[in-house]
């Protein structure tokens, strides 16, 4: 979308909202994981800022192995402020044990239209690698080779925009931003932050942020920057002091080597991938992903990520 064509439609949409007396920050999509314990997520149709329910991939069932989703009882929490985020529900707990799993839900049509019309848009989730670690694979770099992450998607073209997490042989074990979900795209998130396309820290000595350890992520994605979009991760910031964007510990920039776009997102995708090629040799063996995984937020301010109710559509707030 050209940025004269992004910015009339902006102007419409405040416009649209300004009867209900909504400000431009919004909720608009949120994925509690408020269901019965044990059941599986596809089918259930919870949360808000959905168009359908839980689905696999290409809107395909098959592409979601039965048992590979399961509600657990308890929400996540923030890893090191515990209570600093409002929780409701229980969480996810999805892998790929029992084939390659791919968990895929479609925003409704008015959550879609406020992303493509914001400057801004933010997203969060609570997530964790779990599971069988290989520590003999590549020498013990990274003891999590096979892919496990959250993708953000163009639902209708099946299309990945870019994933959250860690892609498949990764060099590394670091939590990581992974453009249309290619490795060689992969920018991993470091202490002192700074990274290389597809590869490890450009800063010597820098340390990474384990991908089984808990962690609140939080992305930021700022539209109509000069030749594309920028999109920064933190990962467990306070959610009472919106981040600055010096503090982010991943980032990829328009222009950007392995700069992706990201116009066109529409929902959301989970990828966990099954084992391979089996445990006979530790030197090749790449466990199955697991993930827990709640508290899936959209909107387009920061002070979104710990909302909880989902700003009512357009019509519903002409009725009211």
């Amino acid at each position: 979308m050209s940025f004269t064509t992004r910015t009339w439609s902006a102007a419409c949409a405040v416009l649209m909202i300004a009867v209900g007396a909504q400000a431009n920050a919004a909720l608009l999509v949120y994925e509690p994981f408020d269901y019965a314990q044990n059941s599986e997520i596809t089918g259930k149709d919870g949360g808000a800022g959905f168009s359908a329910a839980w689905t696999g991939r290409a809107n395909n069932l098959s592409n979601v192995p039965a048992g590979s989703t399961s509600v657990q009882g308890a929400s996540l929490a923030h890893p090191t402020l515990p209570g600093s985020l409002p929780t409701v529900g229980g969480s996810a707990l999805l892998t790929g044990a029992n084939g390659t799993s791919q968990p895929a839900r479609e925003f409704s049509a008015a959550a879609v239209s406020a992303i493509n019309n914001a400057s801004t848009v933010w997203i969060s989730f609570l997530a964790q690698r779990q599971g069988t670690p290989n520590p003999d694979w590549n020498g013990g770099v990274n003891q999590w080779p096979r892919g496990t992450n959250v993708s953000l998607f163009d639902i209708a073209a099946d299309d990945e925009k870019t994933g959250v997490g860690n892609s498949s042989s990764a060099s590394d074990n670091t939590w990581s931003i992974i453009p249309d979900g290619g490795g060689g795209n992969r920018e991993g998130a470091y202490s002192p932050a700074g990274g290389v396309a597809g590869g490890g820290p450009d800063t010597p000595g820098a340390s990474p942020f384990p991908f089984e350890e808990l962690q609140w992520v939080v992305l930021r994605i700022d539209y109509d920057q000069p030749g594309g979009e920028d999109m920064y991760m933190w990962l467990s910031p306070d959610p009472g002091s919106e981040p600055s964007l010096a503090t982010a510990d991943a980032q990829v920039l328009a222009g950007d080597v392995n700069y992706r776009t990201l116009e066109g997102i529409t929902g959301l995708r989970p990828f966990l991938g099954n084992e391979s090629p089996g445990s006979a040799d530790p030197n090749t063996w790449r466990p199955a992903g697991v993930l827990a995984f709640d508290e899936f937020r959209v909107g387009t301010a920061y002070a979104d990520m710990t909302a909880t109710r989902v700003v009512p559509e357009p019509m519903s707030l002409a009725m009211a």
